[in-house]
């Protein structure tokens, strides 16, 4: 195997590794709404349905608020990161509509294997959206707390550059290193 692909591999791994904990965690959220509602009945499969529906729009408005009060305080950063998850969790919104609609006629058939499929999606959506939800307030936050002030207190010097106050000028012989750098164009 070459040289980069070994680094790459290695690479991947140390990501995968990273990441587990919090991939392991998510998909333990929705695994265990997952196992609840597949033991449920149809009426409990609604009821499911129909909480996630509201708790994702509830969630969309949460957001939208969230972004309207980053554009009165003009701050970009904040802005594009809420955007973003703002579309997100819509599209999630409208995925959820969807499969709730589809498991109202599933359900009604008695086909329990994709009425099982349907609250899958649910599920997956409904914790991909509280994730987004969260994640937008970690952006809201930092819009609070980015807007102090920084102080950068630079002490000592250049070796080999005489001290001198930040407000002396430099002048070109104080650069002057004593070599020339070699001439690399024909045009000189």
């Amino acid at each position: 195997m070459p040289r980069i692909g070994k680094f790459a591999s290695k690479l991947t791994l140390l990501g995968l590794l990273a990441f587990s904990p919090v991939v392991q965690a998510q998909e333990a959220d929705a695994m265990s709404d997952l196992e609840r509602i597949s033991k449920s009945s149809p009426g409990e499969m609604a009821e499911f349905a129909q909480a996630s529906v509201d708790e994702i729009a509830e969630g969309v408005k949460s957001i939208s608020k969230m972004l309207e009060e980053a554009r009165s305080r003009s701050n970009v950063e904040a802005l594009q990161c809420l955007t973003n998850r703002l579309t997100s969790i819509r599209a999630l919104e409208q995925v959820s509509k969807l499969a709730q609609k589809t498991l109202q006629g599933v359900l009604d058939s008695g086909n329990s294997e994709r009425a099982h499929h349907e609250i899958r999606k649910m599920a997956v959506a409904l914790n991909k959206a509280r994730q987004l939800l969260a994640e937008s307030e970690r952006c809201a936050d930092q819009d609070t707390l980015a807007s102090g002030d920084s102080v950068v207190r630079w002490e000592g010097g250049i070796r080999g550059t005489p001290e001198r106050e930040d407000t002396q000028t430099v002048t070109y012989n104080d650069m002057d290193i004593g070599v020339d750098p070699p001439k690399q164009s024909p045009f000189q």
